[in-house]
């Protein structure tokens, strides 16, 4: 259990790895983000619920975009843009932050055209030593389609481990019925009891 307010949290930004920038989404984000959303909807609508009906428009996107930066100074929610020499190329992040135990659950996305590239192991693997070694994660999740593949094997690949397999631990997506999703999950070793 935290007993600092998450709000005091320094969390420094950008992160950098060797070929991406990772930094918090802020406003004047939204043109740009659109661009790749819509270049990416027909994927985006395969896997995730957000990304139903029609693509968003440039001030829907600018909104979400807003309301992301607000929650990342109260440290609700950690959504950064990734970028490849100053390209946007998708987004990654925490969601449902619970810091009375520590944990989060990671998300991300990458454009049609930044996509087979390693981008999306790269961002994730450093997003995850961001959350232990800066935010004071202890447990970090990533819920995946079953049939999502190059999701799975981007999980096993940074060493998350298969939790639990079943119906309904992920989002229904349009009219599909309690699809079968995975957990996968990562722990801080050093916060960890002996078992």
């Amino acid at each position: 259990m935290t007993t600092k307010s998450p709000i005091l949290l320094d969390l420094s930004m950008p992160i950098k790895t060797k070929r991406l920038q990772l930094r918090s989404v802020a406003a004047g984000d939204g043109k740009r983000i659109n661009e790749a959303v819509v270049e990416t909807w027909s994927q985006l609508k395969e896997w995730v619920s957000w990304a139903q009906g029609n693509p968003p428009t440039v001030d829907e996107t600018e909104e979400v975009m807003r309301r992301f930066h607000a929650e990342f100074i109260l440290r609700k929610g950690v959504h950064l843009a990734i970028f490849h020499d100053a390209t946007f190329v998708g987004m990654c992040g925490f969601r449902q932050i619970d810091w009375e135990t520590p944990s989060a659950d990671i998300g991300y996305w990458l454009r049609t055209g930044a996509q087979k590239k390693g981008f999306a192991t790269e961002a994730v693997s450093a997003l995850t030593s961001y959350g232990f070694n800066e935010m004071g994660i202890k447990r970090i999740t990533i819920a995946i389609d079953d049939k999502n593949k190059p999701s799975v094997a981007l999980a096993e690949r940074l060493g998350f481990t298969l939790e639990a397999r079943a119906p309904g631990l992920i989002h229904p997506i349009g009219d599909e019925f309690l699809p079968i999703g995975r957990i996968y999950s990562r722990f801080n070793d050093k916060n960890l009891p002996p078992f």
